[in-house]
């Protein structure tokens, strides 16, 4: 099922705890989440070369690890995947940026909730 749209928002790369929630639907994919990178409140410079890598823990313990893409100098963006929003129940996220030489510059944190769909395909009406 895709539902598109997208999610907008800040991650202040001081911050360890988890900043954001964002819901989607299990299979809901074609949403995007845009993350506009800061650090204490002002904007976070990425430099050019680096790149981006969103990982998750879904609910059965199973890890995601999926390329970003980056815009500008401080924007993340990550489209869902199927694997994205397979298990209902809470995701935990990171997005880990990696300077060009490979070394680990920031991961800020938010979480998925993924939710059940009341409809079903395979059900038939009655």
């Amino acid at each position: 099922m895709e539902r598109g749209g997208f999610f907008r928002f800040s991650l202040d790369v001081s911050q360890t705890q988890s900043q954001v929630s964002v819901s989607a639907g299990v299979g809901e994919t074609g949403i995007r989440l845009i993350a506009r990178l800061t650090e204490n409140g002002a904007p976070f410079e990425i430099e050019p070369g680096s790149y981006a890598v969103f990982s998750a823990v879904k609910p059965d313990g199973k890890p995601i690890f999926n390329d970003c893409m980056i815009f500008g100098t401080g924007t993340v963006v990550y489209d869902f995947t199927e694997q994205t929003v397979a298990i209902p129940g809470i995701v935990r996220c990171q997005i880990f940026v990696y300077a060009p030489d490979g070394t680990l510059m920031i991961s800020p944190r938010l979480q998925l909730v993924v939710h059940d769909n009341v409809y079903n395909k395979d059900i038939e009406s009655t």
